[in-house]
């Protein structure tokens, strides 16, 4: 009878876990945003498809994104 409460309490607290480790993460990505779009327009500018201030535009829009 312990041993079947022990294990039920233990299930019942990993699953409350497991559940708070994924609302968090999902918060935490929500928040901060992927820096893919910066890494990739700073291709672009080293490439020379964009010129300086097209390229300050779009990091300060990509920037103002963030907040």
């Amino acid at each position: 009878m312990v041993l079947v409460i022990g294990l039920m309490v233990l299930f019942w607290g990993g699953l409350a876990l497991l559940v708070v480790w994924l609302v968090r993460r999902r918060d935490r990505s929500a928040v901060t945003p992927p820096a893919e779009p910066v890494r990739m327009l700073d291709e672009r500018f080293a490439r020379g498809e964009i010129d300086e201030a097209d390229y300050q535009r779009r990091r300060d829009l990509l920037r103002d994104g963030e907040r």
